[in-house]
């Protein structure tokens, strides 16, 4: 798949590209256009909006750079995810089962057809969070604030890449919340890092839910967010 980008030219992707880059023509200008013009439509994409800004600015005469960059964010994602799934099963293999996996997952490949996409950079801050989460739990109590605070940050920029992607805290939340009942030495723990994602995540979908849904998003609910 990849090889075959080589064999046609480069272009603009048709998701989206053309608006982005006739938001503006610098950063500021399409971050400002572009951010509050999804405003309008109901979508809080400040992640996604920033990151577009920037590189198609970047890279606004070299699409080809565009697609290197989507390669290195997914191939960036496998890796962390990755590493996550290792430090949790602490299996050699983990992590090749894990990339092998994910690639078989059809939609996956939408990053390297479409630039666009927003679930790749939201997935790229997530993981990276859920790896602070992961080592908070054995940190000592001077690191334990500072390493779930900042995993609480990313993993708030991981949902301004896309809505959907805040239903992740809760999954996070309920998954500690697990860990907590079948390893009872590091249940507190488990617990403390638990809560405030939970809460963080509520009020975040609560705040998307009655402030920023609009025609786009108008049927995102608590029970449906897709």
């Amino acid at each position: 798949i990849l090889v075959s980008f080589y064999l046609q030219d480069w272009y603009w992707g048709l998701m989206d590209d053309a608006g982005i880059i006739a938001s503006g023509t610098n950063v500021l200008d399409r971050f400002n256009n572009y951010f509050y013009g999804l405003i309008g439509w109901g979508v809080f994409r400040p992640t996604f909006v920033l990151h577009s800004a920037i590189f198609y600015s970047w890279f606004e005469n070299i699409p080809v750079l565009m697609h290197v960059l989507k390669w290195a964010e997914a191939t960036l994602v496998l890796v962390i995810w990755g590493i996550a799934v290792h430090r949790i099963s602490r299996h050699n293999l983990a992590l090749p089962i894990f990339m092998a996996a994910a690639l078989s997952f059809h939609y996956f490949y939408d990053t390297f057809f479409f630039i666009s996409t927003h679930e790749i950079i939201g997935m790229l801050f997530l993981g990276v969070a859920f790896n602070i989460f992961l080592s908070a739990l054995k940190a000592d109590a001077y690191r334990f604030a500072g390493l779930l605070s900042a995993g609480i940050a990313l993993m708030l920029v991981g949902f301004g890449a896309k809505e959907p992607l805040a239903s992740c805290g809760i999954a996070f939340a309920m998954s500690f919340l697990v860990l907590g009942f079948i390893e009872p030495e590091i249940d507190r723990r488990a617990y403390w890092i638990s809560g405030p994602i939970f809460a963080v995540s509520v009020i975040y979908i609560a705040g998307l839910r009655f402030f920023i849904r609009g025609a786009y998003t108008g049927g995102y609910s608590f029970t449906n967010y897709s």
